[in-house]
C-alpha cells in the first residue's frame, strides 16, 4: 500500500495518488494485481485515473510462460502530452532455457481511446492501436554478469498516421 499527499497547501486530497499491489505465488503459479488512482489538480485536467494491472505468470521449467493486462481510465478526459482518455494494454511473453542462456519473445498490444473522436483535440494526437514484438536472448557469464542482444519491431497505427520502429539492441549487465 502506498499513499501519496496532496500537492497543494492545506489540501491533502487535492493531487493525492493511492496505490495497492498484491502477489500471489504458489509453485509454479505466481498472480499480481496493483491498483492506482490518482488525483490531478491542473484546471484543464482535473479530475481522477484509475489503473488496474494483472500479471499471470506459470513456470514449467521447459518454458515460463506470462501474461499481462492494464487498463487506465481517465475519467473520459483527453489530457494533453498524447495520453489517452483510456486505454487497455495486454502482453504475452515466454522465456525458454537454453543451456546457460534464455531466449524471450513477447507481443504486447494497446488500444489508446482519447475523450473525442476530434484527432486536433487535445491528448487525441495519439489515438488508435500499437503493438509490438520483442525477441531477446540473455546469457550468462556468471552469477553477477550476463549479455544481452534483442529485436524489437512496433507498429503504431494512430491518428496521427502512424510509424513502425525496428529497434536492436546489445549489452552486458552486471551486478555489483
Amino acid at each position: 500500500l502506498i499513499r501519496g499527499m496532496g500537492e497543494i497547501a492545506n489540501e491533502i486530497e487535492a493531487g493525492a495518488s493511492t496505490g495497492l499491489g498484491v502477489d500471489y505465488a504458489v509453485g509454479p503459479v505466481a498472480v499480481k494485481y496493483v491498483y492506482h488512482r490518482a488525483a490531478f489538480t491542473q484546471q484543464a485536467n482535473a479530475g481522477i485515473q484509475d489503473e488496474h494491472y494483472v500479471g499471470v505468470s506459470f513456470d514449467a521449467k521447459v518454458v515460463k510462460l506470462m501474461g499481462s493486462v492494464q487498463t487506465v481510465d481517465q475519467g473520459g478526459r483527453a489530457l494533453a502530452a498524447g495520453r489517452a482518455a483510456e486505454g487497455t494494454a495486454y502482453q504475452f511473453g515466454a522465456i525458454v532455457p537454453v543451456g546457460k542462456g534464455n531466449i524471450h519473445a513477447s507481443y504486447a498490444y494497446a488500444d489508446r481511446n482519447g475523450g473525442t473522436n476530434n484527432p486536433g483535440a487535445i491528448g487525441n494526437a495519439f489515438r488508435g492501436d500499437i503493438s509490438s514484438v520483442n525477441v531477446a536472448y540473455t546469457h550468462g557469464l556468471s552469477k553477477r554478469t550476463t549479455l544481452y542482444t534483442g529485436l524489437r519491431y512496433t507498429d503504431t497505427a494512430t491518428t496521427n498516421g502512424g510509424n513502425v520502429v525496428t529497434a536492436f539492441g546489445a549489452g552486458v549487465n552486471h551486478a555489483f
